[in-house]
């Protein structure tokens, strides 16, 4: 998430103000007695004010850096600076036009359009106009900054939870191969270190952040209990239960791993009996619900699990950094079962 740069109209906006006043002044000229005399003294002072506006709209900038509320003190005291030089300016280009042209004394307009009230008070809106535009800008630069701090966090803290996840389930895989391989189950050793070649290329290659369909991220899961499979025998029986209209659904890489592995660990791994897990995928207006759930284990009857464990925190944490509050995460110890459930939006890849 790059940020944007930093940037105010302030031109725009002077050169808007200078404008109007210039169309205001024309107006006033030519309604005088001597109409349009004074054109030459009204463009100079219009390119004074422009000049000195844009100078002290530079001053301004580099006091409201780093400020997201205005100094007005300091910004009254660049108006009435900026005011009184454009009036001395317009003051002084009279005197110059009238004894060097021989132009006529200034008009009844003159005392009202060119005083200096009348300029403090087109300085004033000026200088406000820019301070408030450069604390927006202020505003919104320090926000981009702390959404890109915030995605770096997210980023680095996804990262984090990968390399914690992968190392889990290598740990468990190699414990299983060194159960095949103290039973002499060669064959089984050989098949299940090719389908972990496959599993683990797959899991390795996959960024945190990104996303994958529903029917990929069930063929990784398949591949997991393949391998699971192979050490378990019958004891492991394996259900999926998914919508084929939701076979596109973006959901993120490896979310259902951990809660299968779980269910392996804690329910097949302590039983003699077969054991089945149940993935299932639905959806509910516009939430998806992915559900994992083992049935017929030795798991005590408990209301709440004793403890998630280092995979399952995983998938919480992982679902708060991707989603926030838009997903969620429950697990539930009943009478000889447990289940695991994800609710995240209910979204689809983009047609290509």
């Amino acid at each position: 998430m790059p940020s944007g740069s930093r940037h105010t109209p302030v031109g725009r906006v002077i050169a808007a103000i200078w404008i109007a006043v210039a169309a205001v002044n024309l107006v006033l000229s030519f309604a005088g007695s001597t109409a349009g005399s004074d054109a030459l003294t009204m463009l100079g002072t219009n390119l004074c004010g422009l000049s000195v506006s844009l100078v002290l709209s530079s001053a301004i900038g580099r006091l409201m850096r780093h400020r997201t509320r205005p100094n007005w003190p300091a910004l009254s005291a660049i108006a009435a600076f900026g005011g009184s030089t454009v009036w001395l300016a317009d003051a002084t280009l009279q005197f110059w036009a009238t004894h060097t042209f021989g132009l006529p004394p200034v008009s009844a307009f003159l005392p009202v359009r060119y005083n200096l009230v009348y300029f403090l008070l087109i300085f004033a809106l000026q200088t406000a106009a820019t301070a408030l535009l450069s604390a927006n800008d202020e505003l919104a630069h320090r926000e981009r900054q702390l959404a890109d701090a915030t995605f770096s966090e997210q980023q680095a803290r996804l990262a984090a939870l990968q390399l914690q996840l992968n190392p889990h389930f290598l740990f468990n895989a190699l414990n299983a191969l060194a159960t095949l391989a103290a039973e002499g189950r060669n064959g089984e050793v050989s098949d299940m270190v090719n389908r972990m070649s496959g599993f683990l290329r797959a899991a390795l290659s996959s960024s945190p952040q990104e996303t994958t369909t529903l029917a990929d991220e069930l063929d990784t899961t398949q591949a997991y209990l393949d391998i699971e499979s192979i050490r378990f025998g019958d004891r492991l029986q394996v259900r999926f239960d998914c919508e084929p209209a939701l076979s596109g659904a973006k959901v993120p890489g490896l979310i259902l791993q951990p809660l299968v592995e779980n269910a392996v660990k804690h329910a097949v791994v302590p039983s003699a009996a077969p054991v089945a897990i149940e993935v299932r995928a639905v959806a509910e207006a516009d939430t998806l619900l992915l559900r994992v759930a083992d049935y017929g284990s030795l798991r005590p009857p408990y209301a709440e699990p004793p403890g998630l464990g280092i995979g399952l925190e995983n998938v919480s944490a992982r679902l708060l950094a991707l989603y926030g509050s838009k997903a969620s995460f429950d697990a539930r110890l009943g009478d000889g079962s447990f289940v695991a459930s994800i609710r995240l939006p209910l979204r689809f890849e983009e047609a290509h």
